[in-house]
């Protein structure tokens, strides 16, 4: 009997060791590490969540970021708010897509800072924010790494709830 106990209670033990939610942890398989995420929560204003980058070359890091801001209009309204930006800032659209209610894509090229870039954007509202999650390269480096980066965009989901 007493064994029995024994075995149940380290039975028990186990089952709750084995239920107790592990760290959240960013993997890095391929360069055999993982990572604690350094973390806040966003306040009222622009949140810089997350930067991440492939191996410099041709003077730049390709890198895809993930930043929230404050939004309250539609999805729409980002869309016009995007290109109007995206005019004064000299670049140009290449490519759009609305995905639902909620989800914008584009695709733009333009100089900065002497750098011909090629950026590739998804946008995300959610509950008075905006996620925009961007992949940016030099044109150079486009050919080469845009499946990688747009997949790594293209990734992006909200918490369920959040």
């Amino acid at each position: 009997m007493k064994r029995n106990l024994l075995i149940i209670l380290a039975a028990v033990l186990c089952a709750a060791c084995l239920n107790r939610a592990p760290a959240e942890r960013l993997h890095f398989k391929q360069n055999g590490f993982s990572i604690a995420p350094l973390e806040e929560a966003a306040k009222n204003d622009t949140y810089q969540a997350l930067m991440m980058y492939l191996s410099f070359s041709d003077g730049f890091a390709p890198n895809v970021n993930v930043q929230s801001k404050p939004f309250t209009g539609t999805i729409d309204e980002l869309a016009t708010q995007s290109k109007q930006q995206l005019e004064q800032s000299g670049l140009k659209l290449i490519s759009e897509k609305k995905l639902g209610p909620d989800t914008y894509v584009f695709e733009c090229t333009g100089s900065y800072q002497s750098l011909a870039l090629h950026l590739y954007v998804r946008s995300v509202l959610k509950a008075g924010r905006v996620y925009l999650v961007t992949a940016t390269a030099v044109e150079k480096q486009w050919a080469s790494t845009s499946a990688q980066l747009k997949a790594c965009v293209d990734s992006f989901e909200l918490d369920k709830g959040k």
